[in-house]
């Protein structure tokens, strides 16, 4: 026990030696990493996928009620939300559309109220472009959306003229329709509150910078094992025979060479997160926040990525060749996972092998240790993730010792 100590030890000493190359190794990565990051989120979520939708309306001439209605229509919020009312002539409308200055155009027909009133309904004629894109689309639900609402509202109205009828009430034939407008246009108006809103991100419950933001941490880790690749040069075969003399095997080494590259690693965070937040006060809150389950949870994340770069040098047996299995497995790992562009985004095929990979267990539980509550589960996988990977580093050091 004390020879695996001394022996640890060593290995922490020689990991200082080279702690200064490592870390300007690993600002730099983080440089190039923090770059990617900020503009994958730009592409992603930089621009609305759709514009404000430019609605032109032609209303008969000296028809104050038409102009009231359509103005109460646009200041609606899920109208106004979206649509831009231009008031235009009918030759100016349809030039307008064909250039596609508009997404659409409403041609509101003379009595458009009082036909509402006595049940005649004159329809607002609605004409969409030729090749309408996506804010034409979406108005067209929006209208068929308030077509629905107004069958229904008309429906149920000549439903209850029929029953006063047939029961010999039409003296309440008036009273019963007051009733059911107001009742109608009440939910018209304020259908809002019958909705509860919720956020949907292609990056689930984070919002599409703290994505990236461990993203970025998980791929750092990864990649972190080439600027860390001079710690994992090969020893002599008597060395390796000397410390099993003393009771030193491989798995005893391998968990030093672990242990050291876990604490390289954690070094390296803690600078970057007080870089991070003397430059962002968001960053600077997250740093803040962050629990002591959470610290031990980045420190276990940070050991499973130590465990699995020191078993890629170790079954490799050469720097350079673990260093092209750790840049090219990376990428593959962390496109497959969605560490790279969102998994929303991917085939079902390469999600369902993402899911069973190292990198997404990792992102999952540094989204926990920064974001959310740190669990058994999160501990249970990144300690299995270590153990698995400390016994291939075992085996590799045993096939080259």
């Amino acid at each position: 026990m004390m020879a695996a100590f001394t022996y640890f030890k060593m290995e922490m000493k020689r990991a200082c030696r080279i702690f200064p190359v490592f870390m300007a190794g690993a600002i730099v990565l983080a440089a190039l990493l923090g770059t990617i990051a900020l503009l994958a989120g730009k592409v992603l979520y930089g621009e609305q996928a759709a514009g404000r939708v430019q609605t032109g309306v032609i209303l008969p001439e000296k028809d104050g009620a038409a102009r009231q209605a359509v103005a109460m229509l646009g200041s609606m919020d899920s109208v106004k939300s979206i649509c831009d009312f231009q008031y235009v002539g009918e030759e100016e409308g349809r030039r307008m559309l064909r250039e596609g200055e508009l997404s659409a155009l409403l041609i509101v027909p003379e009595d458009f109220i009082q036909s509402i009133m006595d049940g005649s309904n004159h329809p607002v004629t609605v004409i969409l472009p030729e090749n309408p894109g996506i804010e034409a689309g979406i108005f067209r639900e929006l209208t068929e959306a308030g077509t629905r609402t107004l069958k229904s509202a008309q429906a149920a109205i000549y439903a209850v003229d029929a029953w006063c009828i047939q029961s010999g009430n039409r003296d309440q034939i008036p009273k019963a329709e007051a009733d059911l407008n107001r009742i109608y246009l009440k939910y018209a108006l304020d259908r809002e509150a019958y909705f509860k809103t919720r956020m949907v991100s292609v990056s689930g419950n984070m919002t599409a910078a703290e994505h990236f933001f461990v993203c970025f941490l998980v791929l750092f880790l990864v990649l972190g094992g080439i600027p860390v690749s001079g710690f994992f040069r090969k020893e002599p075969r008597v060395f390796y025979k000397k410390l099993k003399l003393i009771g030193i095997g491989e798995g005893c080494s391998s968990a030093a060479a672990i242990l050291a590259v876990s604490c390289m690693y954690t070094g390296v965070l803690a600078v970057l997160g007080g870089m991070g937040a003397l430059l962002w006060p968001s960053v600077k809150t997250a740093v803040m926040e962050i629990s002591v389950p959470g610290l031990a949870g980045i420190f276990l994340t940070a050991m499973a990525a130590a465990a699995m770069i020191t078993a890629v040098y170790e079954l490799c047996g050469s720097r350079l060749a673990g260093m092209m299995v750790i840049f090219w497995g990376s990428i593959v790992m962390m496109f497959c996972s969605g560490g790279i562009l969102p998994s929303a985004f991917l085939p079902e095929a390469i999600k369902k092998i993402g899911a069973v990979l190292p990198g997404a267990y990792m992102i999952d539980a540094l989204e926990k240790a920064l974001f959310s509550r740190w669990s058994l589960t999160e501990t249970g996988r990144m300690a299995g993730i270590a153990v698995f990977f400390w016994g291939a580093a075992a085996l590799g050091r045993r096939s080259h010792g």
